[in-house]
């Protein structure tokens, strides 16, 4: 693709895919008035080493559309994929879609209109979940552009680290290329789970300026067989004790804070903490034992969240210890909620 007006490269990482990946594709590519805006967008469909007949979709999708690059490269896990485009993006924003997704189908002219007039190095944007029987929901991140926009950073991260979850994953915000390269920002490829959450932080913490387009963008599909979110296992948790580690080690010396905004950037990793802890009942034996030694040498980064459900969660931690309240956690999370 030769364009040189490109403003935003999505960037699809396409692994064993073949029933949802032209619905992905096709959610782009059949935006109202996608012709008009069809030199200004680059899709990059970067086949990770499939077994399935998902390469030769992608194929064939490059075939029929002009603006539709693909790699084809040996299997390395979602990390490496998204890595692979990142080297031959040549949008000014960037936004990750995940194959088995989708975004809005009337959200690209809007999102060009704002590429046009923003110089922003991270945008939010709005998420919903969807599910095999056709139901829909919010995410629930609750970003609102009015405390975002324009806002001192230390203000926006106090912001965002009290929202009710960490905003941790990749493909619900759009990053500014230039913003991207001038930091080396990119994902861990040791093919650990959960390889956003520290992209995402390495992003918050080197960003200057913020916004939030409060539009509807992105489609998260729920319960896909199969999907790596809908299954624990012990690599999960132990995959996720990285982010933790590796977050305090960015933001902390001898577990202080090094400024303002490396103390509100860890009320992200106590959120992380809880999902260990959640997790914890799952774990059996010899791993069980070494997970709960782990949570109890983080502990303290609870202390630092700024939500008001983790502080509770600490509260109840006090009092009944680990197992009880992994046990609590995951009634609440699995049977009423």
């Amino acid at each position: 693709m030769e364009n040189t007006n490109v403003k935003i490269s999505f960037i699809v990482p396409v692994y064993n895919v073949e029933r949802y990946l032209q619905e992905c594709v096709y959610s782009i590519i059949e935006q109202k008035n996608y012709d008009k805006y069809k030199k200004n967008i680059e899709i990059i469909l970067v086949d990770d080493g499939s077994t399935d007949k998902s390469g030769k979709i992608c194929d064939c999708l490059c075939d029929q559309y002009s603006n539709i690059e693909v790699i084809h490269k040996k299997n390395g896990g979602l990390a490496s994929a998204r890595n692979a485009g990142l080297t031959i993006a040549k949008g000014d924003y960037i936004g990750f879609i995940d194959s088995d997704d989708r975004i809005d189908e009337n959200c690209i002219p809007q999102i060009i209109q704002w590429i046009n007039n923003t110089n922003v190095d991270i945008c939010f944007m709005k998420t919903k979940k969807f599910f095999p029987n056709g139901r829909e929901e919010d995410l629930g991140e609750n970003i609102e552009r009015r405390y975002i926009l324009g806002k001192p950073k230390n203000e926006v991260v106090h912001y965002l680290s009290a929202r009710p979850k960490y905003p941790g994953s990749a493909c619900f915000k759009l990053y500014k290329k230039s913003f991207i390269d001038k930091y080396e920002l990119r994902f861990p490829i040791d093919n650990r789970q959960a390889e956003d959450l520290g992209f995402t932080f390495d992003c918050i913490l080197n960003a200057e300026e913020f916004d939030v387009l409060e539009i509807p963008y992105y489609e998260y599909r729920q319960q896909r067989e199969g999907s790596i979110t809908n299954t624990f296992s012990e690599k999960s948790f132990w995959d996720l004790t990285l982010f933790i580690e590796e977050s305090v080690k960015k933001v902390c010396i001898n577990r202080s804070p090094i400024d303002e905004c490396c103390k509100y950037s860890l009320s992200f990793v106590a959120y992380e903490f809880v999902q260990l802890l959640l997790m914890l009942c799952k774990m059996k034996g010899k791993e069980r034992i070494n997970a709960k030694r782990f949570l109890k040498q983080y502990r303290w980064v609870m202390g630092y969240s700024n939500t008001k459900k983790i502080k509770l969660i600490k509260i109840v931690l006090n009092i009944l210890g680990y197992s009880l309240t992994s046990k609590l956690l995951n009634y609440y999370v699995y049977k009423i909620r």
